[in-house]
């Protein structure tokens, strides 16, 4: 195995070598890629198989989750669109203020809640306001006062999640789930999630893998 890990190493180091020194890649790596025969092959292919183990399930079921926070949460997402209610400025090496509500387009990073408290933590590709519009990749750590967020189109994601109470509501059928004192799992979800953090409040709207609630789960062969 150590071998294959080798040979698979110096074959990568050929490829950026070559692209580096303007040399013709396949004339300098032909000499250090695999026979067809070669067992590196097929160590490169686990690769491709241990990427397919580990990548989420695609989201089939339309859902409308409800989850009521039992403690403080952290919660990292990828959306093209965040709507904060509320967000006048953003600090950074150039300020940044609005006299109507700051958001954020390609925002990756987190969203904290905790007593009260919501920061925004991580980066987006641009701001709008009702009178502009800025494509510019911009830094995020912001604490802020707000009552409400809206993300749209979340990226697939998993979500661990403490509740005092949770509801699952099916959009195709009529199957409802709800439980009390319970943790949450959302296998994989993607839509638009609105926190509500004076109410330590999520509702996930969009499609779902699975959504596990104690003994209780809900997924696409419900419906």
């Amino acid at each position: 195995m150590e071998g294959k890990i080798v040979a698979a190493v110096f074959t990568t180091l050929a490829v950026v070598f070559a692209g580096v020194s303007g040399s013709s890649i396949n004339s300098d790596v032909d000499e250090v890629l695999p026979e067809d025969d070669s067992p590196i092959n097929d160590f490169t292919s686990s690769f491709e198989i241990l990427d397919r183990l580990f990548a989420l399930p695609e989201p089939e079921a339309e859902a409308l989750v409800t989850v009521n926070l039992s403690d403080s949460h952290d919660i990292n997402l990828q959306s093209e669109r965040l709507e904060v209610e509320g967000l006048r400025s953003l600090e950074g090496s150039t300020g940044i203020t609005s006299e109507t509500d700051i958001g954020l387009t390609g925002y990756n990073g987190n969203i904290v809640m905790m007593n009260n408290h919501t920061e925004l933590i991580g980066s987006a590709n641009g701001f709008y306001t009702e009178q502009m519009n800025v494509n510019s990749t911009t830094p995020v750590s912001q604490e802020v006062e707000t009552s409400y967020i809206l993300a749209e189109e979340v990226g697939n994601s998993k979500y661990d999640l403490q509740a005092s109470g949770m509801e699952v509501e099916s959009l195709e059928g009529e199957t409802s789930i709800s439980r009390s004192s319970t943790s949450v799992e959302i296998t994989a979800f993607e839509g638009d999630i609105e926190f509500y953090p004076e109410d330590n409040r999520m509702v996930f709207t969009g499609k779902v893998d699975e959504v596990n609630a104690g003994s209780a789960s809900f997924s696409k062969e419900d419906n």
